[in-house]
């Protein structure tokens, strides 16, 4: 499985470069290292590299959003493993004229894939951005998910946020995702999130917003839609944003 790794983690800064330079949209990318114990279905405990880079883009008066993401499990055992996703958004408000209506901020097409060892999935749907107090992004995004070797097809609900704060002089981030996944294939419904809780380390070394530790947890009902293989999993973090 160590090529189809590399050949991720290869093809991932390809593809973070496309909307950037073709569309002239900004975009964002950092490299997390995590660990953990008690995994499930059964390792005692797990080191995991995460590459990410997403941002908004604009394109001949279109516009949205992108998020990438390829975690590297093991990274340098024998038996790694990978994950990775894509997902793309186009806003409908350049189509059919100002969606905004109370939290709502705008509607779009939202289209993913995921692929990892043996995983493939396509999914599309609809997707809304959100003003809430305290957040300074809320999405959440509504899609038909279709896995690549089970019969049928299923929905899947997906939210993501970010809220930053600063309090005694600490500067906190809590963001993460979660999602349910309905049943497919016979395999049962699943939940789960990823919530993280960081600090800015950076700022004491003269480099604000670079580099954050903290700790994510992991939450995983019916994992990977096995019915009863629960993970519960705190992680130490650490993120640093690239150049």
């Amino acid at each position: 499985m160590q090529w189809r790794a590399l050949a991720v983690m290869g093809t991932l800064p390809l593809l973070a470069a496309i909307p950037i330079s073709a569309a002239g949209a900004a975009g964002t990318a950092n490299l997390q290292v995590l660990y953990g114990d008690d995994y499930q279905p059964g390792d005692l405990s797990r080191r995991t590299v995460t590459v990410q880079q997403g941002g908004d883009w604009h394109w001949r008066g279109l516009r949205g959003d992108h998020f990438l993401f390829a975690d590297f499990i093991e990274p340098f055992a024998t038996e790694s493993r990978h994950y990775a996703e894509a997902t793309a958004r186009v806003s409908l408000a350049p189509l059919v004229g100002a969606v905004e209506s109370g939290p709502l901020r705008d509607l779009l097409l939202v289209a993913n894939v995921e692929d990892g060892d043996n995983l493939r999935s396509v999914l599309a749907g609809l997707g809304s951005t959100l003003a809430l107090p305290g957040f300074q992004r809320f999405q959440l995004n509504l899609m038909w998910r279709d896995r690549h070797g089970l019969s049928g097809s299923t929905a899947q609900l997906y939210g993501a946020w970010l809220a930053e704060r600063a309090w005694q002089g600490l500067h906190i981030q809590f963001t993460g995702f979660a999602e349910w996944v309905g049943s497919e294939g016979g395999r049962a419904p699943s939940v789960q999130g990823q919530p993280q809780l960081l600090l800015d380390v950076g700022r004491y070394a003269g480099r604000p917003r670079r580099l954050w530790v903290g700790v994510e947890y992991l939450y995983w009902h019916n994992r990977g839609g096995r019915r009863g293989l629960d993970e519960r999993v705190p992680q130490i973090m650490v993120k640093a944003i690239l150049p």
